[in-house]
């Protein structure tokens, strides 16, 4: 019997720091990737006993992202690690390239792996300059191995246009499918239009 969930919680996590520099995200454009890790203001145990399933009614699933790169601070993992112990479903949004937190992780008790979800931000131009597309898919390998479970988004912008069907066979590669699409969204409007220079047909 499948378990019911009460509540879904996004979790902010005030990390405005990151080792991707993407020419869509606000972190490089006002070069804030130089910005030091901010410590959570509360213990890992007190984090816990606030989102208690006694707390909450029952079993939630927490959805974990920094404005930054999430698993940058070790905090994050121990946060992770109690909140699953306490029984909730947690989701992360990473960028998929940080080895030694998901080695850590692939070491976690397979009970709590099983209710672990990976939201990995494929970011393809940032890996290819930096030569981190085996060791991105590597450590997708690695967590799908443990036991979590995980999703492969990428944020279609201009710049990618030309690299549309390498993106898509590099998928079917790695993955056996084509990878999900989010939509980039121009915070400098007020509308928060399309990031785009196309009309929105033309985006699609």
């Amino acid at each position: 019997m499948a378990e019911k969930i009460k509540r879904f919680i996004d979790c902010y996590i005030p990390t405005e720091t990151c080792n991707l520099r993407c020419h869509y995200c606000y972190i490089a454009q006002k070069r804030k990737f130089n910005n030091k890790l901010v410590h959570l203001s509360h213990s890992v145990k007190t984090i816990r006993k606030a989102l208690s399933k006694k707390r909450l009614g029952g079993t939630c699933v927490l959805n974990l992202c920094a404005g930054g790169e999430t698993l940058l601070s070790d905090e994050v993992l121990e946060v992770t690690k109690e909140l699953l112990k306490e029984g909730h479903f947690v989701m992360i949004v990473t960028n998929g390239t940080l080895t030694k937190q998901f080695e850590k992780i692939s070491k976690w008790d397979k009970k709590l792996l099983d209710k672990l979800f990976f939201k990995f931000s494929f970011h393809y131009l940032e890996l290819i300059r930096l030569g981190w597309l085996d060791k991105y898919f590597s450590n997708i390998e690695l967590m799908d191995k443990a036991g979590a479970s995980f999703t492969v988004e990428i944020t279609p912008s201009d710049e990618l246009i030309p690299y549309i069907d390498e993106i898509k066979e590099i998928c079917l590669q790695n993955l056996g499918c084509l990878c999900h699409l989010t939509i980039g969204r121009d915070d400098r409007t007020n509308q928060i239009e399309v990031l785009t220079n196309h009309t929105f047909d033309e985006y699609k």
